[in-house]
């Protein structure tokens, strides 16, 4: 398939009709091909690149889609297809991205555990410098631990397959801590925290360090509902990085 056959299949629109329709035709695949819903929409301070750019005047409306099929090949394997947008509410300025991604059954130790996804991505981003119109790969790893709480690692990476702002390669970690704070009638109420740092291998042209983040939050939840309220501290490493804030509410609804 051409570029341009890509660009049409993962136009918002026709990203949002391919996902029901993988939802029908998994229904009839019995639990080989078990699929789940998630919906999520919220209000952020405004949209902000792992790079560590913000932009639009905010607040910023979002909105992400993620459908799910577990036991795909093997017991344990996940395909799935996102659909995250933001929209800013001053200005109506739209940014989206959408992917399919296959996480891999993990590997499990006792108290240890560690998954890997492999995916594309596709982000149109006309607010961040003159447009980003790219194609990506990109690579999640996460590791599990509990050392006295639960600890979890994260580690993302996108290649830059296709772009006009510069190709190369971008890593972000992040740790979290977790504390269950409150349990009862069928919910919890669990607090998280950690930081979070980004390295740049000239992905948009722009190399090295870029941020240091220190983010915490609180998550109601239930068997299929949540709400979440976070805020972000972020100092800036390279030149021109902003040292900002970030806040956002978003809730969730899994079927």
């Amino acid at each position: 398939m051409r570029a341009s056959g890509w660009v049409e299949c993962v136009k918002p629109r026709n990203f949002v009709v391919l996902m029901v329709a993988a939802v029908c035709a998994a229904q009839e695949s019995g639990e080989r091909w078990h699929p789940s819903l998630t919906l999520q929409t919220g209000l952020s301070s405004t949209f902000q690149l792992t790079l560590g750019g913000a932009y639009g005047l905010g607040p910023a409306w979002q909105n992400r889609a993620t459908l799910e099929f577990d036991n795909v090949v093997r017991s344990g394997d996940t395909a799935m297809l996102t659909y995250w947008t933001t929209m800013d509410t001053r200005s109506l300025q739209r940014n989206w991205l959408a992917g399919v991604s296959y996480r891999f059954k993990g590997v499990s130790r006792p108290g240890h555990t560690w998954s890997t996804s492999v995916g594309y991505q596709r982000w149109m981003f006309p607010s961040v410098l003159c447009g980003a119109n790219d194609h990506l790969l990109a690579i999640n790893s996460v590791y599990r631990t509990r050392v006295k709480l639960p600890v979890s690692v994260t580690v993302d990476n996108w290649t830059a397959l296709r772009t006009p702002l510069g190709r190369g390669n971008l890593t972000h970690v992040q740790g979290a801590v977790t504390h269950t704070l409150w349990k009862g009638r069928g919910m919890r109420l669990v607090g998280k925290h950690g930081p979070s740092t980004t390295y740049s291998w000239k992905f948009y042209a722009r190399p090295g360090w870029r941020v240091l983040r220190y983010g915490g939050g609180l998550v109601l939840e239930s068997r299929n509902w949540s709400l979440e309220g976070m805020a972000r501290e972020q100092a800036g490493i390279a030149p021109r990085v902003p040292d900002v804030t970030y806040w956002s509410v978003l809730l969730s609804r899994r079927w």
